[in-house]
């Protein structure tokens, strides 16, 4: 809200008057978001008139930051060397990935073999696995890099998914704070926290997912303020052209506003939510998150921006678009990234459908219906899934860290892997920062109420 000369809230521009607003010219809309949107339609960011310290600060605080992060995941990267926790499955997946491009049997206690560069021990046989193979792909990058027996290999990808992750955090909290200082705090906080750590230094799919999740609400962010550009510069050319010729044609536009055109952020943000999802399906949570996010930033934006029927306008001018340039986009990546599966003649099901046929669904290509069938049966491990122990750590308690969870123990003897007292322990647990988490909660119990 802005004030005028006397001190009353000043009402904001009717969007006839959008096209001559501008930012300093009109103190008395200095404030508001109409003002903000001429702005952002009249003129772009002038990058060699900044001064060269904002500049240097804008990519330095959060390189800074990554940095500072990168030291405490790539240090000692390696150890403990030995498979740890779940990477018994990612990371032997991931060698039959590089290997046949399929998730392939290994016989029990392959882990001894695979710890010391065995690797002869991998059968023939297809696996069955229930997580998708996008993040297995990203472990094996690091040990194509690497080397299959290098345990830096194995979490090299994670580490640097992890790293990188900072500088977007960073990236992103500068554009929603409008603070290099603040950005640099959410880099930080990422950083140093025990949590984040863990994850990163091992090859586990989750590091994965909220990489891909990240850049996906980055690319959102994106487009918003692209978005909005657009919005602006066409309303305020509608709106001058109405004042000009008037006409029928020129009130409608200005009740429902223009349509904004194809935006490639929106794209962009689908292809990593499919990448999300096609590490794991809890990735599908962000698509419809993010989708409903992304249409009401619309809706906003042509509210503020003086839009008449602004809700029909942002759900069929902005939403539908956006569903195409999400959902499609994202299931088309999804489904690209089962390339391998399809490519393979021996892989899990690949072949169900030929022998089961499909009656009234027999129109779909046989290699679909084929996973079709996979994910059911996988989808149905998922929800019949009900075995306990006594370290499980429910849901509800996670954001409180009520039972982190333990990755790694040994407890060595003297003289046994260089422990020099009677009896040594090293303990690998993804505990994260208290004072983050704990602090985190309470911010989110207030954002609610």
């Amino acid at each position: 809200m802005s004030l005028n000369a006397a001190g009353t809230p000043a009402p904001p521009l009717p969007p006839a008057q959008l096209a001559t607003a501008t930012w300093v010219q009109d103190p008395r809309t200095a404030f508001t978001f109409p003002a903000l949107m001429a702005r952002l339609a009249g003129a772009r960011w002038r990058w060699r008139e900044t001064p060269l310290s904002l500049r240097l600060w804008f990519w330095l605080a959060p390189a800074m930051m990554a940095v500072l992060g990168g030291i405490l995941r790539f240090v000692r990267l390696g150890q403990p060397n030995s498979l740890i926790f779940d990477e018994t499955y990612y990371v032997k997946d991931a060698y039959s990935l590089l290997q046949s491009g399929f998730e392939r049997s290994w016989p029990d206690k392959a882990n001894d073999h695979f710890n010391v560069g065995d690797f002869s021990v991998l059968q023939q046989t297809p696996e069955y696995v229930v997580h998708p193979p996008v993040g297995k792909w990203m472990i094996a990058f690091g040990m194509w890099l690497f080397g299959p027996s290098s345990t830096f290999g194995w979490r090299f990808s994670a580490a640097v998914v992890g790293t990188i992750s900072i500088f977007l955090i960073a990236l992103i909290a500068q554009k929603m704070l409008r603070s290099t200082i603040l950005g640099a705090i959410a880099g930080l906080l990422f950083a140093v926290d025990g949590h984040a750590i863990v994850q990163s230094r091992t090859s586990l799919l989750d590091i994965f997912v909220m990489f891909w999740a990240l850049a996906a609400f980055g690319a959102l962010l994106l487009d918003r303020d692209d978005g909005r550009r657009r919005l602006a510069r066409r309303v305020a050319a509608l709106a001058g052209a109405r004042g000009k010729a008037g006409g029928l044609p020129r009130v409608r536009s200005l009740a429902y506003g223009p349509w904004l055109g194809v935006r490639p952020w929106r794209l962009v943000a689908g292809i990593c939510l499919g990448l999300c999802m096609g590490t794991k399906w809890s990735g599908v949570f962000f698509l419809v998150a993010f989708g409903l996010l992304t249409l009401c930033w619309d809706i906003s934006a042509r509210r503020v921006a003086g839009i008449r029927s602004w809700m029909a306008a942002g759900i069929f001018k902005d939403g539908l678009f956006a569903f195409v340039a999400l959902v499609p986009v994202a299931a088309v990546t999804y489904i690209a990234s089962w390339t391998g599966w399809f490519l393979a003649n021996n892989s899990y099901d690949r072949h169900w459908a030929e022998s089961n046929p499909g009656g009234s669904w027999g129109w779909i290509p046989n290699s679909l219906r084929s996973l079709w069938h996979y994910h059911v049966t996988a989808y149905n491990f998922h929800t019949g899934l009900s075995s306990d122990h006594p370290y499980k750590a429910n849901a509800w308690s996670w954001l409180v860290m009520g039972r982190p969870t333990s990755f790694y123990t040994d407890y060595p003897k003297h003289g046994e892997k260089g422990c020099l007292a009677d009896s040594c322990a090293a303990v690998v647990s993804s505990v994260g920062n208290p004072v983050i988490w704990w602090s985190a909660a309470l911010a989110a119990v207030f954002l609610i109420v």
